[in-house]
Order: C-alpha cells, then sequence, then structure tokens
C-alpha cells in the first residue's frame, strides 16, 4: 500500500511541477520546450522500471503485454530523448517527422497492448 501512495504523490508531483514550468516559462518558448521535454523523460524512465519491475513480478501469461508496453515506453523514451538532444543542441524546438512516426508507433504499441 505504501508504494502506491508514492507512486501516485510522485506522478501527482510530476505533473504539478509540469504544469508550474510551463505556466512560468509561458513567455520563454524556448525554455517552456525543454521543459516540456525533459518532464516526460523523467516520466517516462520511471514508469519504465516500473514496468520492468512488475514484469518480473508478473506470470507468464501476461508477458506480451508486458513486452509491448516496455516497447511502446522505450520508443517514446528514444524519441522525446532525440527530441531533447535537438533541442539542446540545435535550438530545434518543433517536432520532426521521425519524432512524429515514432510517436505514433508508441501508441500503436500501446493500443494493441
Amino acid at each position: 500500500m505504501k508504494n502506491k501512495h508514492l507512486a501516485i504523490g510522485f506522478i501527482i508531483l510530476l505533473t504539478v511541477i509540469f504544469y508550474s514550468w510551463i505556466i512560468y516559462f509561458a513567455d520563454l518558448s524556448s525554455t517552456r520546450a525543454i521543459g516540456g521535454t525533459f518532464f516526460p523523460i523523467i516520466g517516462g524512465v520511471v514508469a519504465l522500471s516500473w514496468m520492468v519491475r512488475n514484469n518480473c513480478l508478473s506470470s507468464g501469461s501476461n508477458n506480451l503485454f508486458w513486452l509491448l508496453l516496455k516497447i511502446g515506453m522505450t520508443t517514446h523514451l528514444v524519441s522525446s530523448l532525440c527530441w531533447f538532444v535537438n533541442q539542446l543542441v540545435g535550438g530545434i524546438s518543433e517536432y520532426s517527422k521521425m519524432f512524429h512516426v515514432m510517436w505514433l508507433a508508441t501508441y500503436i504499441c500501446f493500443l494493441i497492448a
């Protein structure tokens, strides 16, 4: 029960920090975009670690479900990390087509799971 409360607390805290960042830096689009990419990366890393741990605890009948979720989350993290690097190095704040395709693959994995 304690882990469940910690997870919910983490999700609420990350959401509050994310939206506070977006609101506070509303006039600075590049800074707002960096935070808009960075905080979902943190959430994705934590979510993927929770999935890996739960997959180890689950029975064999759910393996495909957990595999698809992990593939989707990994794809999301890779695309977000690539976009974050593009923002920091190249100053690019717009999505490229490659990132859109990767995010679509993420959601397809989630829907199939």
